[in-house]
């Protein structure tokens, strides 16, 4: 009936990751980094730069420079983004490591807080924040910002939070792999963000009636949502074949999900 169809419909989004959860468990192979179809370039690159192509063509020009010029938002952000998330975190991980509950990965813990010491995500970031009618011109400005100077703060942060302590056993030091870091990170937002964002701004400049038509006509505001989903599906591809939810305990999985659940409401 119409309740139903209605219902399908304004939660598709969520039906959808179901379907790709479930594909993943049963295909792993399929989407995952260095599966059949290359996860990590055709989702990892091919879907990020689909999301900021829209971006490009759906955006003013002058306000995204209006929004770029916008430093006490930034300030804002980056302050709590880097230092005040991570500061809480790396307390909390501490405090449950210092338990000693055998049943808690130290390695989850790890993983936990250099999420935390992390820069706003490139994808999610832009379309969770347009689906909540939020300003996207800003959230795609701290993405620039965020995950340039995140190659830097990052490793810094984690090196600081795991120099001395409990943690200390996940110090991170290694000066190849720093160098990687930055080098996999510039070329990532360069190829994904910087270039499809450009080529969209052009596009919208030189034919701003015909890209107009196109983004109504095709409903490409969804796409977004849909290339986000795509990258889901690849994480999730990705840890369901290297056994990760098998190589942890049982109570350690349903730790991160409540874990996440009260840092989210926090």
């Amino acid at each position: 009936n119409n309740t139903v169809t209605q219902f399908i419909i304004s939660q598709w989004f969520f039906i959808v990751l179901a379907i790709f959860i479930v594909l993943a468990h049963f295909f792993p192979n399929f989407a995952r980094h260095g599966g059949t179809i290359r996860g990590e370039y055709s989702i990892g690159y091919g879907a990020v730069a689909v999301i900021f192509l829209q971006s490009g063509l759906s955006m003013i020009t002058k306000n995204l420079m209006i929004n770029m010029g916008n430093w006490r938002a930034h300030l804002v952000v980056l302050v709590i983004s880097f230092l005040i998330t991570s500061s809480i975190m790396y307390g909390i991980c501490c405090g449950i490591k210092v338990a000693n509950d055998d049943k808690i990965d130290d390695w989850v813990l790890i993983g936990l807080l250099m999420t935390a010491t992390c820069p706003t995500t490139v994808a999610s970031n832009v379309v969770m924040t347009k689906k909540a009618g939020g300003n996207d011109l800003l959230s795609l400005c701290e993405v620039f910002i965020g995950n340039i100077l995140g190659a830097f703060i990052t490793p810094a942060l984690a090196q600081m939070y795991t120099s001395s302590g409990p943690l200390s056993f996940g110090n991170p030091a290694n000066g190849s792999s720093v160098g990687n870091l930055y080098r996999d990170v510039m070329k990532q937002i360069g190829l994904s963000v910087f270039v499809p964002l450009f080529v969209g701004q052009v596009l919208q400049n030189l034919f701003p009636k015909q890209v107009s038509k196109i983004l109504t006509t095709f409903k490409l505001n969804k796409v977004g949502s849909f290339c986000l989903l795509l990258i889901m599906w690849s994480s999730f591809s990705t840890a369901f074949y290297q056994k990760a939810f098998q190589s942890v305990s049982h109570v350690c999985v349903i730790f991160i999900v409540f874990f996440n659940i009260g840092i989210y409401l926090f």
